[in-house]
C-alpha cells in the first residue's frame, strides 16, 4: 500500500535525517526543547521554534500506529526504536546528560 510505503519512509534512520534535512533547509533548529503545552497538545507557545525534534515528537513518533498492513506495522517496529533512540540520544547530549 502506497501510504505505508510513504510513512515507512518518513521514520527510522533515513526519517530523522529527512526531518533534521527539512528543519535546516527551512532556518529552523534539529533541537529545541519542547514546551509542556507542546508536549501535551502539539500546541507552539509564542516564540517557541519548531525543530526537528518537535516533528518526532508530535509525527514521527506516531507514525507505526497509523499502518495498514501487517508487513508495514512489522518493519515499522524497527525503524520506530532506531527513531526514537536517536531523538532520546539526541536530547541527552545537548541537555549534557550523555
Amino acid at each position: 500500500m502506497l501510504f505505508d510505503a510513504d510513512k515507512l519512509d518518513a521514520i527510522g534512520a533515513v526519517g530523522a535525517a529527512r526531518a533534521i534535512a527539512y528543519a535546516a533547509q527551512h532556518d529552523k533548529p534539529f533541537y529545541a526543547e519542547p514546551s509542556a503545552a507542546f508536549l501535551a497538545h502539539g500546541e507552539l507557545q509564542p516564540g517557541e521554534v519548531h525543530s526537528a525534534y518537535h516533528e518526532h515528537i508530535f509525527k514521527l513518533a506516531r507514525l507505526k500506529a497509523r499502518l495498514y498492513t501487517q508487513t508495514a506495522r512489522q518493519m515499522a517496529e524497527e525503524r520506530h526504536r532506531v527513531m526514537a533512540a536517536f531523538f532520546a540520544r539526541l536530547q541527552e547530549e545537548i541537555r549534557g546528560e550523555a
